[in-house]
Parts: C-alpha cells; structure tokens; sequence
C-alpha cells in the first residue's frame, strides 16, 4: 500500500513540474522562476492580502529574485531580496508572463506588491510596476483580481483610503492603465 501512495504522489509532483517546464522555448531561467513561483493562476482569480501573508514563510531563490525581479539593483545583496510569491500568468499566444511578488521581510509593517512581464523565450523585462499595491496586516488591505492580460485590478484599502488600479497588458508586454 505505501509502494503506491509513494508512486502516486511522484505522479502527481513530475507531472506539474513537467507541465510547468514543458513551456516551449521558455528560457531556463525563466522555468526556474515558474517553480519558485507554484502552480500558475487559474482565471479569474483574486489574491487578498491575508492569502499573501500566509506566504510569507515562501522567499523565492534569492539569487533568481535578485537577478530578475530586483534587476541586479546596485544597493542591495542578493541575500537581501526577500521577495514572496502572489502568482504568475503565461499567456502562451505572446510568450509573456507575468509575475505578482511582494516584498519585505517576516517582521515588515508594510508590505508592497509589485507586477513584472517577462518575454518568455528571451527572459527580458518588459515592463513592470516596482508598487502596484500595498498593505500592513494590521491597517491596511490588498486585492489583486486577474481576469486576464486584459483585465488586472489591484485595490488597497487603508483608513478611509480606497484605491484601485485598473490595468492591461498589451501584445507588446507593456503595461497599461485603463
């Protein structure tokens, strides 16, 4: 009985990671990224910021973090990244992704979400918002509704503050505001 549970259970772990690779002509280090990252969002979907806290204990690769989603930044180590995955979306037609993180450390008071696209094949940045959103848990929230690269909400809520932000991402992997 363990034989086949074990079996199973390795069925199921090389098959989302096969499907995750199998991405074609996605450039390795963007595969990596995909892993760090967990399974990709179904659509529609909505992160809110008590989901993002229960990620807090997820850090991605902080040399992959500081390489992509930090841009080799001059003032910081690679150690220092701290950066914690919300979700990503490929849009297979375009080979972009993009990619949802937030960043902080455990005791930050403030997080803030940040959105990045990458073309897949080539793993350059196109585009990206360093602060998209923000939220400290314990007087502010964040909401991130994605539809599809047509259709990206963030709403954060602080006070009697209310903000949202309406976006698309166009063919060319350029973010828009609607």
């Amino acid at each position: 009985m363990k034989k086949w549970g074990f079996l199973l259970l390795t069925f199921c772990i090389s098959v989302t990671l096969f499907s995750q690779s199998n991405i074609t002509g996605a450039h390795p280090d963007m595969v990596k990224l995909f892993s760090e990252f967990g399974t990709e969002m179904d659509r529609p979907k909505t992160i809110g910021s008590y989901e993002m806290l229960q990620r807090i204990s997820t850090r991605i690769n902080p040399d992959l973090a500081y390489t992509y989603l930090w841009q080799k930044n001059q003032f910081m180590k690679p150690e220092e990244t701290n950066c914690h995955p919300v979700g990503y979306y490929i849009d297979r037609e375009t080979n972009l992704a993009v990619f949802f993180f937030y960043s902080g450390n455990a005791d930050n008071l403030f997080y803030t979400l940040s959105m990045q696209v990458y073309n897949i094949k080539s793993a350059k940045l196109t585009d990206e918002l360093a602060t998209v959103g923000g939220f400290a848990p314990s007087s502010s929230s964040c909401s991130l509704h994605f539809s599809s690269m047509q259709n990206i909400t963030v709403r954060t809520v602080s006070g009697l503050e209310d903000n949202t932000v309406s976006m698309q991402i166009t063919k060319s992997g350029k973010i828009k505001a609607l």
